[in-house]
């Protein structure tokens, strides 16, 4: 829940966001192509999911962390979009945009990136980034 004192600024209007939380992340599989999705939730009336693949997919560089926004439900929606994670004090350690609408269909579901971050900076402890082994994406 978002509680705005004062009026937010127009590029604000529409924008909405979602923190999800990945548990126990570094006991995850680490092997490309092994996917964890978040339960849906829901946003400018429609059904998505957060997919993360701590391993990488198959456009992923090794050692790096691919990210996905996944559309559920609905039909053909265009938006855009961030990603961020958040460190363990809830501040932005990592932060990316896309650059301008993307167009989810029925055909391309998924939008994101295949080298979000790097794995071992996300688990090295003096980065702070895992709350209690836990990964924050705010998207």
């Amino acid at each position: 829940t978002n509680v705005h004192v004062g009026i937010p600024p127009k590029e604000w209007e529409n924008w909405e966001g979602h923190l999800v939380r990945f548990h126990h992340f570094e006991s995850m599989s680490k092997k490309k192509l092994v996917q964890v999705r978040s339960p849906a939730f829901h946003c400018y009336n429609h059904k998505w999911r957060l997919t993360i693949f701590p391993g990488g997919d198959n456009d992923s560089p090794d050692g790096m962390i691919a990210v996905y926004l996944e559309h559920c439900s609905g039909p053909e929606i265009s938006v855009k979009y961030a990603f961020k994670i958040r460190d363990g004090r809830g501040r932005v350690f990592d932060e990316v945009t896309s650059i301008g609408y993307d167009t989810f269909t029925e055909e391309r579901k998924k939008w994101g990136w295949a080298d979000l971050t790097e794995y071992a900076t996300i688990i090295d402890p003096s980065n702070n980034i895992l709350n209690h082994g836990t990964l924050t994406v705010e998207v």
